[in-house]
């Protein structure tokens, strides 16, 4: 059951490639073509580093869990439209990480993402 907890994603365009920035970098994730700049985004149980691609329609990047707290830190990427969500695989224990890489569905974008968790 994934539990959503929603982190530094609230505001006009929710967190749209620069928003809401701790920093950038200027390196595309690998196999990722036509990328915004990277994105740090955090939670209570650790951060990410994406970036939105191709239009929008992918987010990517990697997911870093920081705390021994029996919660595992995931990427959410919210839907244009009517709304939803696409969650990453999931980091944890602490000190793992994941890689990020999600699709919109067809006709879909991303308008914006954030951070959830499992309990794991």
């Amino acid at each position: 059951m994934i539990l959503k907890k929603f982190a530094a994603v609230l505001g006009g365009a929710m967190l749209l490639a620069g928003t809401a920035t701790v920093g950038t970098a200027t390196a595309a994730p690998a196999g990722a073509s036509a990328c915004g700049p990277q994105t740090r985004i955090s939670s209570a149980e650790g951060y990410a580093w994406i970036a939105f691609c191709d239009g929008n329609t992918r987010v990517v990047g990697t997911v870093y869990d920081t705390k021994s707290d029996g919660r595992c830190p995931l990427v959410m990427g919210y839907l244009s439209g009517t709304g939803g969500t696409v969650n990453s695989n999931w980091a944890g224990p602490k000190g793992d990480n994941s890689p990020v890489d999600i699709g919109a569905a067809a006709g879909r974008t991303f308008v914006g993402a954030g951070m959830g968790y499992i309990r794991c």
